[in-house]
């Protein structure tokens, strides 16, 4: 077959920026895509009913807009059919068991108003801080590998952000959790409220190290991005990366199931998907689970360090997650009016709360006090629903995998697994939560579908056991750690062979930071080797 430059292994944000990347720089790419459309956790369908358009997996752009693929990408994709709305007042909010509700407007004044004067005082000061520390996180997180010089200038750059004097603290929050950063930093529980249950889209428990940077960071996030959707469905952005791809004259190539990636000469040299080889001269990105790279797909490569395999079996697997989607013939009426313009609702009580539901989830219980995401994008986006309808988008992200009992009924015998029963009584309790602060939504479903932890990976292999986050986030298993130490030693033993996604370096999200990475760094080499190809740098 035609030799390409680069061949993509997988089509999710990653894999599908590395290839707008790359394309528009004149490079030859073929992207490879195990399922029959490409996108990977990206799809939008009518799960439901006629007319109702659902985000089935990856939804929300926060991540993307703050991140480095939308600066780099954006005149090219918004030609191609992407539009994005964010909401400008009232961007998430919490609400609690006890009836009540703590806020977060876009504008920071705004959302500190009802405050008390020192915790307004510290929010503002935390904002302030990770507004100064953020752009060096992002690049060290860019960074394909954190042990050479350009990590080291990073490094040195975040220094001088937070000043001699700021080191202490700054460390002190990067091992702190989000549960001790907010019990340190504030009288009341307003921001731990709205922090706590934002962590768990993190893949981070209340209290996991961690937390304490990555938690203001996260509000940050929403203070700038404003919840954004694409209007039409998030596929709509996997349309745009994917004509980007084919405009400059790249193949997208579905139903093609890598089995083997090919290394001849010492470097990676294509991949093999049910017989069919596809050359790569250059490079070949892998955006697949750490343990199929290894154990898989580089099983003949005699080129493997050794010892890897073993370790990338024991990288661990974060939360299980599910998702409810709801058509309704009406949008909610909720209790506090502001909440009917606001784009995600947690339905949460702090901390404590939040860490005792994760708990109960990872001994295999349903959680008798589900984290519920309340999504309702028909606030941005009417287009999803028939006139006058609406969608609810429902993420759990603290589930057991397979449920073997019930932590409200801890003395039932159950039924292991999500049979019927198991299930609608789930739904029955998460519609429940909903109804404390919407009392009219059972009136107002037409219907429903839900993603159990085993639909998920069903619908995407490299959702393993439901965990949306390619493996655990805690610190051991970020930054240096990701996807465990001495991952980064496969560059240098397979030259040309990169990984990407959720598992590497980089990490879980829409922001398509290991992907960028990757790009950027192919396309400098493309320039010392005296190519013309060139791509802006966030």
């Amino acid at each position: 077959m035609t030799s390409a430059d680069v061949v993509i292994v997988g089509s999710g944000i990653n894999g599908l920026v590395a290839g707008a990347l790359l394309a528009r720089a004149g490079l030859a790419v073929t992207v490879l895509e195990a399922a029959d459309t490409p996108g990977g956790a990206m799809a939008s369908a009518e799960l439901t009913l006629p007319g109702y358009r659902h985000d089935v997996m990856a939804s929300w752009l926060g991540t993307f807009v703050n991140g480095p693929a939308w600066p780099l990408l954006c005149d090219d994709l918004e030609p191609r059919g992407l539009r994005i709305q964010a909401a400008e007042g009232w961007v998430t909010a919490t609400a609690g068991c006890d009836g009540r509700v703590v806020k977060l407007h876009r504008d920071p004044a705004r959302s500190v108003e009802a405050w008390a004067r020192a915790d307004a005082r510290a929010y503002r000061s935390d904002l302030a801080r990770i507004r100064r520390l953020a752009p060096r996180l992002q690049a060290l997180q860019a960074r394909p590998d954190l042990r050479g010089r350009g990590a080291a200038r990073d490094l040195l750059g975040l220094v001088r952000a937070v000043g001699l004097r700021g080191i202490a603290p700054t460390v002190r929050d990067a091992v702190s959790s989000g549960q001790a950063w907010t019990a340190r930093n504030y009288l009341g529980d307003e921001v731990d409220r709205l922090a706590a249950p934002w962590l768990l889209h993190a893949g981070l428990a209340p209290d996991a190290a961690g937390g304490g940077v990555i938690g203001p960071m996260l509000l940050s996030g929403l203070h700038r991005a404003g919840m954004p959707v694409a209007i039409g469905g998030i596929g709509r952005l996997v349309d745009a990366l994917c004509a980007v791809i084919t405009d400059h004259g790249g193949e997208i190539v579905t139903g093609a199931a890598v089995d083997r990636i090919l290394v001849e000469g010492g470097r990676a040299s294509g991949a093999c998907a049910a017989d069919h080889v596809y050359p790569a001269a250059r490079a070949v990105l892998a955006s697949v689970p750490v343990d199929v790279l290894y154990d898989r797909l580089l099983a003949e490569a005699r080129e493997r360090p050794t010892g890897l395999s073993e370790q990338a079996r024991r990288v661990r697997t974060g939360r299980s997650a599910m998702q409810i989607h709801l058509a309704l013939t009406a949008p909610l009426q909720w209790n506090d009016p502001a909440l009917n313009e606001v784009p995600l609702v947690h339905l949460a009580d702090g901390s404590a709360a939040v860490a005792l539901s994760c708990a109960e989830a990872a001994t295999g219980l349903l959680p008798r006090a589900p984290v519920v995401a309340v999504g309702q994008h028909t606030v941005l986006d009417a287009t999803r629903a028939p006139a006058g309808a609406a969608t609810l988008w429902l993420q759990l992200p603290a589930v057991p995998e397979i449920p073997h009992g019930d932590a409200a009924h801890a003395n039932e015998a159950a039924v292991p697994g999500w049979h019927p029963d198991t299930l609608d009584l789930f739904v029955d309790r998460v519609i429940d939560r909903i109804a404390v602060h919407a009392p009219d939504i059972r009136t107002r479903i037409a219907a429903n579908s839900v993603l159990t932890p085993v639909d998920l990976e069903a619908r995407n292999r490299n959702l393993r056991h439901g965990d949306p986050y390619g493996g655990a986030t805690e610190l051991d298993q970020t930054a240096v750690w990701r996807p465990f130490p001495g991952a980064a030693r496969l560059q240098r033993a397979i030259p040309g062979l990169w990984h990407i996604g959720a598992s590497s370096h980089g990490g879980p999200g829409l922001g398509a930071t290991s992907g960028v990475a990757a790009a950027q760094a192919l396309l400098r080499g493309s320039r010392r080797a005296g190519g013309g190809a060139r791509v802006p740098y966030a």
